[in-house]
């Protein structure tokens, strides 16, 4: 199969950029923030720049602080593509998805909120995501792994996809609230009241969280136990819409509606 034959060859190249340290000495340097569902994107400008795509040669590594250290979990590969151009058909019949922006972008909450990942039109930047190192139950070509929150909680990873709901939630826990909260205040324009109101419901979606990671520990979570997740995330938005000024709602809506 293509696929398979495809993460294969990326896994037999970035072996070596397990350890971080590796990743730097050949070239690779941070951008952009850590997102919940993506880790860090580390990037080999050179790379990037070429224009070229070579399964051996990903320009982008992903990494995620797992257990106190950093690990590799993915590689992504990033083309400027003009009007009409299209990406290369490897690795086999899987969706590329495509943006307006940079790289950097790829992990801002509000470029995602905007864009129409499945427009192919106009100049844009097409990539695609290889969950080589860290499964991915939505398939290992999906831009989003929503099993990262849960292995960074220290909890096992669901084998089905929990969706994006609960991976934000369980995200909330390690480190996925500081990363909401600059999206909300940056959207929201929020200043005073608003970004108070803003802190105190990520703070107490956090506190659910945190509970709820602290009884799912050392055991498999249950479909009975990944429902309770969406109602944090509904309980912290209703908090929202009970606290915030009009302004600020209004431009939060494209978020909420994600």
């Amino acid at each position: 199969m293509a696929a398979a034959r495809f993460v294969a060859r990326v896994r037999a190249a970035t072996a070596r950029c397990r350890e971080r340290d590796r990743a730097v000495l050949d070239g690779y340097r941070p951008i952009g923030g850590d997102f919940p569902g993506m880790g860090e994107h580390w990037i080999d400008v050179r790379t990037l720049f070429s224009g070229t795509f070579t399964p051996e040669q990903p320009p982008i590594l992903e990494y995620a602080t797992i257990d106190g250290r950093p690990a590799l979990i993915g590689v992504a590969y990033a083309l400027p593509l003009l009007p009409g151009e299209m990406p290369p058909a490897l690795p086999g019949n899987v969706a590329w998805h495509s943006h307006i922006g940079t790289v950097e972008d790829e992990s801002d909450l509000l470029s995602q909120a905007m864009e129409s990942h499945g427009s192919m039109r106009g100049a844009r930047l097409a990539m695609i995501h290889v969950w080589a190192w860290l499964p991915n139950p939505a398939g290992t070509f999906d831009a989003d792994n929503w099993a990262l929150p849960f292995v960074r909680a220290g909890l096992a990873p669901p084998a089905t996809d929990p969706g994006s709901v609960a991976g934000r939630v369980v995200s909330l826990a390690s480190g996925g609230d500081a990363f909401y909260e600059r999206a909300f205040l940056s959207v929201a324009g929020a200043t005073g009241s608003d970004s108070v109101a803003v802190h105190r419901a990520l703070a107490t979606a956090r506190i659910s969280a945190a509970a709820w990671v602290a009884r799912n520990r050392g055991a498999d979570a249950d479909h009975q136990a990944l429902e309770e997740l969406p109602r944090v995330w509904a309980v912290m938005w209703e908090t929202l819409d009970a606290s915030l000024g009009s302004g600020a709602r209004t431009r939060l809506l494209p978020l909420r509606n994600r």
